[in-house]
Formats: C-alpha cells, sequence, structure tokens
C-alpha cells in the first residue's frame, strides 16, 4: 500500500513566494515609503513655522509704520529731539547689593522706684540704643536673639520698644513686655527676626516698683542684650561707560516732549527719657 504525500506540491513553492514578497515588502518600506514620510513631515512643520514667522514679521512691519506715522521711536531710548534724531541710552549697570553685617550691642538702664502701679500711674522710663549713625543710617536691622538681664533681682516692669520719628511725631510700639520679678536672666531667640526699617530704632523702658529709699542701691538696673544683621542698602547703580548712540529718523520728525543719648526729664536719671 503506497501511501499519498499529505501537501500538495505546489505548497512549498507558494510558500517561498510569500515569504519574498514580504521581504520585498520590508525592503520597500525602509528604502522608499519611510524616509518619503518622514520627508513629507519635515515639510509640512518647516511649512508652519515659515507662516508663523512671516505673519510675526507682518505684526512687526505694521506696527512700525504706525510708530513712524505718530512720531514714536521704535528703539528704546530718549525721545527724539529737533532733528527727529533718536538717541539710545545704555542702561545702568546695577551695582552690587553689599552682605548682610553682623552686630550686637546693650541697653542699660538705671530707674528710680516710681511706686506701685496699683497706687498710682504706671510711670515708664525709656532709653534708646546707643548705636552710632554711620552704622544704622540707612540700613536695615534684623535681631535674631535678645538676653534680658536683672541681676540685681529689681521689681517692675520691662519693655522692649520700635521708636519711629522724633518730637511731637515720635511713636513707641511694645515689642515685648516683661515682669523684672520673674526672671535673672530670659533669652529670646526668634526664627523671624526683630525688623528694623531705616529710620526705627530699639529702645527698652523700664517702670521701677523698688521699695523708695535714699539708697542708690535701690534703683532698677536690669539691661538687654541685642544681636542679629545689618543689612545695608544698595548704592546707587553707575552708568554704564559707552557713549550714547544716535541714529536719524525714520519717519517725520515729532514735537519737542516736555544718633542718639536717651532724653532725661524731671521725674528721670540723666540719660533717660519719661514717658506714661
Amino acid at each position: 500500500m503506497v501511501q499519498q504525500p499529505l501537501l500538495p506540491k505546489w505548497l512549498p513553492a507558494a510558500l517561498a513566494a510569500l515569504l519574498a514578497a514580504l521581504i520585498a515588502l520590508v525592503a520597500l518600506w525602509f528604502t522608499l515609503f519611510k524616509p518619503t514620510i518622514q520627508s513629507s513631515a519635515r515639510e509640512a512643520a518647516a511649512q508652519q513655522v515659515e507662516e508663523v514667522a512671516n505673519t510675526a514679521n507682518e505684526a512687526k512691519d505694521t506696527a512700525d509704520k504706525a510708530a513712524e506715522q505718530l512720531g514714536i521711536p521704535t528703539e528704546p531710548g530718549t525721545p527724539p529731539g529737533p532733528d527727529g534724531a533718536t538717541t539710545t541710552t545704555p542702561s545702568p549697570t546695577p551695582a552690587p547689593v553689599p552682605p548682610p553685617e553682623p552686630i550686637d550691642f546693650r541697653i542699660t538702664t538705671g530707674v528710680d522706684p516710681s511706686g506701685n502701679p496699683a497706687t498710682g500711674p504706671t510711670v515708664f522710663t525709656t532709653f534708646l540704643d546707643n548705636l552710632p549713625a554711620e552704622v544704622i543710617v540707612g540700613k536695615t536691622l534684623a535681631v535674631s536673639d535678645l538676653v534680658l538681664q536683672n541681676p540685681f533681682g529689681d521689681s517692675g516692669i520691662l519693655r522692649v520698644l520700635r521708636v519711629t520719628g522724633e518730637g511731637d511725631e515720635r511713636q513707641e510700639t511694645v515689642l515685648l513686655e516683661v515682669g523684672l520679678n520673674n526672671f535673672r536672666d530670659l533669652d529670646y531667640h526668634f526664627l523671624q527676626p526683630l525688623r528694623f526699617e531705616p529710620g526705627e530704632r530699639i529702645a527698652v523702658a523700664v517702670h521701677c516698683q523698688n521699695p523708695a529709699v535714699t539708697d542708690e542701691s535701690d534703683t532698677c538696673d536690669p539691661s538687654a542684650s541685642f544681636s542679629g544683621l545689618v543689612e545695608g542698602a544698595a548704592p546707587e547703580p553707575a552708568p554704564t561707560s559707552p557713549a550714547p548712540v544716535t541714529s536719524a529718523p525714520t519717519g517725520p520728525a515729532p514735537t519737542n516732549p516736555a544718633p542718639a543719648e536717651p532724653v532725661p526729664t524731671s521725674s528721670a536719671p540723666a540719660g533717660a527719657d519719661s514717658g506714661n
């Protein structure tokens, strides 16, 4: 018994022809069709970019023509002169801002007893900082650390003040108020420094409640130590060295355009300023 073949004789030849056709299609894709598609995409993108650039140039030309008709210079500079010429002035070079400088100082006090506030008025004696004018004028003071000292155990009230203005325009803002009976040494460290802008000063005010006797040792003598940074104001920018550039007009010529010591009072010791 002879077994007949299961596959027709023409099948191997057909498979070989199909494989050759697939190889040919792959070769055509990489050599002809793919480069053609990429080239067409690049040409379309370049055409869109060119159209946008042409539109922008047309808008600029229209704006320049309108500016010329109104006599407005199309380049930054000074206004046109009598002959219509436009002068372009170089921009000034910004001066560097100086880095902050560390600073520390101490305000001492000495106040006679002024009685108990429960039986009479509460009188505070104010002591201003003694910083030299060249250190603080035109600069900002940022206080990050404050230490209050009451080594003799005085009784009364101590305030830390922000002082602005002078004479009748003087204003005092209380930043901190503590009772002297509550501490001998007390320190504060601020995450956000106390800032004193140019023209503002630091002061310490004391109301003394020590028993009134003739001995000077019963005066209140607390003090406060401050530390932080002095931020200097930036100097005025200096102009650049190149001379101004003058350009001829492109349109019709337009018409021409048009320290410190505390102030004592009669009820306070020298070097102090009393206030209610």
